[in-house]
């Protein structure tokens, strides 16, 4: 596999579109881990896409409608998986750590049945509020005591009299108390995902722009394509779940409450599409009916 050298000038272009390299090394985190693998499969794809496409057409045997079959067959084989497992498996699972990880940068409130302590934190806050600006400034200058930086960021800048800003660098020093480090590694692995995009994203436009496909005809294209090492899941929502059917390495197939990867890659099963049902040949033994929405 072709790894993500950068270019002359530290950067990576694809077919004139910037994507940028990759700056976050082998992580051992997975998450980074499935977004380096991502980012180094769709280079591959992005650069082989183009040799394939300038050996066949110096290849003086075949015709046009030759060529492109042979590109369209190779890209259906080889390209469209990598691309598809980027897009529906390591993309989403970035953005939902993110989101998880962002959601608990926050500073947790104060014991709410603390009524004291609550009285006094609002004094505080009103004699912040009271002071001059410059005694306001001096007072937060010089390493607030905690009981003061608590009064100010539980509640709106404008109730202890600080600038917004100044309430936003509190919180962010309060935040970064109690999760050292975090704000940092969520920033740059949303960073790593920007960039991820960018790659599939310019691999994805060099291959629609040669095939001559709409946006939903290459989407028709992606959702169809295999994903190596990911069971072929079929998925039916009842009773207020959403259950997976997969088959297992003993041939049957198990029914499970479906896992965020699963929903994400699965194909939901339709009563009026059998295409979408679950292949015969999965089943136990010939008579065996199709699983349906009953």
């Amino acid at each position: 596999m072709l790894k993500s050298l950068p270019g002359q000038d530290g950067r990576i272009t694809v077919n004139g579109r910037y994507v940028g390299t990759w700056q976050w090394g082998d992580k051992q985190n997975p998450i980074f881990a499935k977004l380096k693998d991502a980012y180094d499969s769709s280079l591959n794809v992005a650069r082989e896409f183009g040799k394939r496409r300038q050996d066949l057409q110096s290849n003086e045997h075949l015709t046009d409608t030759g060529r492109k079959f042979e590109l369209e067959k190779w890209a259906r084989a080889s390209a469209l998986g990598p691309l598809a497992k980027a897009r529906k498996l390591a993309i989403p699972a970035a953005k939902r750590e993110i989101e998880a990880r962002t959601n608990r940068l926050h500073v947790e409130g104060p014991d709410k049945s603390d009524l004291a302590g609550a009285v006094m934190r609002g004094e505080i806050r009103t004699w912040l509020r009271g002071l001059p600006a410059k005694g306001r400034s001096a007072v937060l200058d010089a390493d607030a005591d905690p009981l003061i930086a608590l009064a100010i960021v539980e509640g709106p800048a404008a109730l202890s009299g600080v600038s917004p800003s100044r309430h936003a660098r509190l919180v962010e020093k309060a935040i970064d108390a109690l999760h050292p480090g975090e704000r940092e590694e969520v920033a740059e692995l949303q960073k790593a995902v920007e960039t991820v995009e960018r790659m599939v994203s310019a691999a994805e436009v060099s291959m629609q722009s040669e095939f001559a496909l709409t946006t939903r005809a290459f989407q028709s294209w992606l959702d169809g394509a295999p994903l190596e090492g990911v069971s072929r899941t079929f998925l039916k929502q009842r009773d207020g779940h959403v259950y997976a059917f997969t088959r297992g390495a003993d041939g049957q197939v198990k029914q499970e409450i479906a896992s965020v990867d699963q929903i994400t890659v699965g194909i939901w099963i339709k009563d009026d599409d059998p295409s979408t049902h679950i292949p015969k040949d999965w089943l136990g033994k010939p008579g065996d009916v199709l699983l349906s929405a009953a």
